[in-house]
């Protein structure tokens, strides 16, 4: 399945998760930690994730940024140029009028 198509579908749940986790961080200080190594002597401290909420998010949704940006990417192109694939000559700037006149 496209990435694109995969995480629209999920959007609605993005847009619910994202936004909490984000409050969490912001209003009540609370953040995504994990606890330390357990050869360690921080085995009882928790320490910062290191990933950010949209990556983990990514994985959850089972969608690969890498791949949804280059689908992002081509349908902007697309977008920008939607004639490329359907023009074999170029175009005559000139108005159907000024072969009559000649």
């Amino acid at each position: 399945m496209k990435q694109c198509v995969k995480l629209a579908k999920r959007t609605n749940e993005w847009n619910a998760i994202y936004p909490f986790l984000e409050w969490l961080s912001q209003e009540k200080d609370i953040h995504l930690c994990r606890p330390g190594p357990k050869e360690s002597w921080l085995r009882d401290h928790f320490q910062p994730i290191g990933e950010s909420w949209e990556n983990l998010l990514y994985e959850y949704f089972e969608v690969n940024p890498t791949k949804l940006e280059e689908e992002r990417r081509a349908i902007l192109a697309e977008l920008a140029n939607p004639y490329l694939n359907e023009i074999s000559q170029p175009i005559s700037l000139k108005s159907p009028k000024a072969k009559e006149d000649r």
